[in-house]
């Protein structure tokens, strides 16, 4: 069998790069097939990255491409020339076994709760760290029993078993990518040239601890609407199978799902996700588009990893030190939260705080939605769709609805001193 390295590829990793799905051009070169996953099989399509790595679903990284080939069974699709239909009916004797779910207790859980990670070299790091260490802190504001551990840098194309090796592409592809999960095997992030964003570097590394694709789960025709025949570059629509991008929306059989199926979640594709142009791929049962922001980590993907790695239950947030409303005393933020207010006018001994305004939370990089030391919301008997933040915190983002839901709330005691 032949494999040509692709040395461009156009695919979006479903999280959240600058550019809506719809503007992103069917991959030039997915091949189609079966594949072992452990002690099942899947249907899947993939690309090969420039980094020797294998990317399937649209930004989960397989492995190598060796180890790939180990666990391929069948090529059913392919638009490249130089690949040609194979089959392979004898198991293989030894390949990595790549989570297909992960659960509590299961060897997809990092030894520890802790993560090991290092760059390629010193350049995938000063490119990358920023980013990095931007979605490390947000995820560790809103689960703390996890650690994040760098180590030293270092190129070995085979990788590390159990580590986290960030690479690097040398040219623009349009994605970003991550292994699903622990193995005592080498594991992978494959980062795009010009970075992910904040946003994409969440979900991927909501990848790397074990969440898979939240539009994938078994339960997904329950709550959402899937319009395979509005699939860009889909010549047949004939589910339960898939041909070429409709592989990305399969459900996936076994997905532990412990919680409510969550539209806002970092892990869920958009509306329009690889949709005709004019047409949406997921919608609700009136055909309307889903109001899923995936800006941040929702309350439920929190509650995930917490059960995953068996994380003790958060002690209740303590209440914020109160702002000085009198004049010339003011420390809140100029001009985005510049108001110094009692958030409730009905309360005895009101605590003041500075207000954002209506729809806006915090900004600044690092601040996650459940960093209750910088921003929360109030139960405030008139309401409590605003958010308020610390002194000196900016609150110009806006939130993913009307009420700003995505804000963790601190309890009544917090409207009075």
């Amino acid at each position: 069998m032949t494999f040509v390295l692709l040395q461009i590829i156009s695919l979006l990793s479903f999280a959240l790069l600058a550019r809506a799905d719809s503007e992103i051009p069917v991959p030039s070169n997915l091949t189609t097939g079966f594949v072992r996953f452990g002690n099942t099989t899947r249907q899947i399509s993939w690309v090969y990255s420039p980094t020797n790595l294998v990317v399937y679903d649209g930004d989960v990284v397989f492995g190598t491409t060796d180890e790939f080939h180990d666990a391929l069974i069948n090529i059913t699709h392919t638009s490249d020339p130089n690949s040609h239909s194979s089959r392979r009916d004898s198991t293989p004797q030894a390949f990595a076994k790549r989570a297909y779910t992960v659960f509590p207790g299961s060897s997809g859980i990092y030894p520890g709760n802790t993560v090991y990670y290092r760059y390629w070299d010193d350049i995938v790091e000063t490119r990358h760290s920023s980013e990095v260490n931007t979605a490390i802190a947000a995820w560790k504001a809103a689960v703390p029993c996890i650690d994040f551990v760098p180590l030293a840098n270092d190129d070995n194309p085979g990788g590390a078993n159990g580590i986290v090796t960030i690479t690097s592409h040398t040219q623009p592809l349009g994605y970003c990518a991550a292994t699903v999960g622990y193995a005592k095997s080498p594991l992978w992030m494959d980062l795009e040239s010009t970075g992910c964003g904040d946003r994409t570097m969440l979900h991927e590394f909501g990848h790397v601890l074990g969440m898979l694709h939240e539009h994938q789960r078994p339960d997904r025709g329950n709550f959402v609407k899937y319009h395979c025949n509005n699939v860009r570059g889909l010549t047949t629509c004939a589910p339960p199978g898939c041909g070429e991008l409709d592989c990305q929306f399969l459900t996936i059989p076994g997905y532990y799902a412990s919680t409510e199926y969550d539209i806002n979640s970092i892990m869920h594709y958009s509306s329009d996700a690889f949709a005709k142009p004019g047409t949406l791929t997921l919608t609700d049962f009136s055909d309307n588009a889903l109001f899923n922001p995936f800006s941040s980590l929702s309350p439920i993907d929190i509650a995930r990893i917490r059960e995953l790695y068996n994380c003790p239950a958060p002690n209740p947030p303590k209440c914020n030190p109160a702002c000085n409303p009198a004049p010339g005393q003011n420390k809140c933020s100029i001009p985005s939260a510049q108001t110094c207010i009692h958030p409730s006018s009905t309360i005895g001994n009101p605590r003041a705080a500075c207000a954002c305004a209506a729809g806006f939370k915090a900004t600044k990089a690092g601040i996650a939605d459940g960093d209750t030391k910088k921003q929360w919301r109030l139960p405030a008997p008139e309401g409590n769709f605003r958010v308020w933040v610390a002194e000196e915190v900016e609150c110009n983002t806006p939130c993913a609805d009307n009420s700003c839901s995505e804000v963790t709330e601190l309890s009544a005691d917090c409207l009075h001193l």
